[in-house]
């Protein structure tokens, strides 16, 4: 008495219901996506499992569960819609194929966060002693961007997470956008793909570098043919809105500020238009700033050993990196994105014919 079901009617609506037959139950066709149910899994009576849905192994169903999302391994799900109730540990078939999400990072140096690293550094058993000299031999990417993406890999044990950080030092959303269509040229892409540009453009400009910056009309238009690309290469966009500058020689940051809240406005509207989300950093960063005493309309370096936001008056402290891990990894979570894209995306017949064959 189990019921699954690979597929379901799309929705009645302009664009599914055909014309020649658009008075009939089927006239939208069917969306599709395949199930998998893993090895050692326990479906329980009565149960309905729906299309796109993977059960994981050894995970157990409770009866009349209805099943709308994957379910990972050694877990036990009830409900409508199940939910996991608890976890449990058991053995897991080796040669069965990982499920992998494949993350895309479009931005500035708060996405690449080069550090300068020599292995000796991370290794405790061999850390290099005080006034001893090593060489960087490699620069590797951290930050936010590490943070989240090491979280995610600590609440999925049960998936592969990878990633393509294409942020860059010093890019406007010219040269992002130049990136990303890079990237489109070799193949890629995304299960996940996060977009976060803008503070150059402002900067710039503030800065005096007239000819690299991006007035607001511009990087409009840049982020709207961003998020169309992106939104044909990635199954989920995710726009990042940007943080403030703290402190900056030479210019007026509270009206570069100002400037910043202008394009981030834009930013959230370009999401909206796309269908992606957007996060906000900006009173998140704010709030906590001005805990530590700066204030957004005179704004000062902190005190030598105080903490602070920014590193640098721009670039993020270890604290602000931090707090956007928060408010990211909270985003993505209250809005199921992982699990969402964990299940796999129903497809007309066509596609999915094609596309999962």
């Amino acid at each position: 008495m189990v019921d699954i079901q690979d597929h379901n009617h799309r929705a009645r609506t302009h664009h599914t219901v055909t014309s020649d037959d658009a008075l009939t139950s089927w006239a939208s066709a069917f969306e599709t996506a395949p199930v998998t149910v893993e090895v050692g899994a326990i479906v329980s009576n009565k149960v309905s499992i729906t299309a796109g849905v993977a059960i994981g192994q050894n995970a157990r169903i409770g009866a009349n569960a209805v099943v709308t999302a994957s379910i990972p391994p050694n877990t036990t799900a009830l409900g409508a819609p199940a939910r996991v109730s608890s976890r449990h540990i058991g053995p897991l078939v080796s040669d069965e194929p990982r499920r992998e999400l494949h993350i895309g990072w479009f931005g500035t140096s708060l996405m690449e966060h080069y550090e300068a690293h020599n292995p000796r550094l991370s290794t405790q058993a061999d850390l290099p002693a005080i006034g001893e000299q090593i060489e960087v031999t490699q620069w590797r990417n951290r930050g936010y961007v590490h943070a989240v993406t090491t979280g995610w890999q600590a609440t999925y044990p049960w998936i592969t997470i990878s990633t393509d950080n294409h942020g860059e030092g010093g890019a406007t959303s010219r040269r992002v956008l130049t990136n990303l269509r890079t990237a489109i040229e070799v193949g890629s892409r995304w299960d996940l793909a996060v977009l976060g540009v803008g503070i150059n453009d402002v900067w710039r400009n503030h800065q005096g570098r007239h000819s690299e910056a991006v007035d607001i009309d511009e990087y409009d238009t840049n982020l709207h043919t961003a998020l169309d690309l992106l939104t044909g290469r990635a199954r989920r966009v995710v726009v990042i809105g940007e943080p403030p500058m703290g402190w900056a020689l030479g210019i007026d940051v509270p009206a570069a500020n100002t400037d910043l809240i202008a394009y981030n406005h834009r930013a959230r509207r370009a999401a909206e238009d796309t269908g992606a989300h957007y996060i906000d950093l900006w009173d998140t960063i704010v709030y906590a700033a001005t805990c530590y005493g700066w204030s957004p309309t005179a704004p000062s370096t902190p005190a030598p050993g105080g903490p602070s936001i920014w590193s640098d008056g721009v670039h993020l402290s270890e604290l602000g990196d931090e707090l956007v891990r928060q408010v990211v990894i909270g985003y993505i979570a209250d809005h199921r994105i992982i699990e969402d894209l964990l299940t796999r995306d129903r497809l007309d017949r066509a596609t999915a014919a094609r596309v999962y064959m």
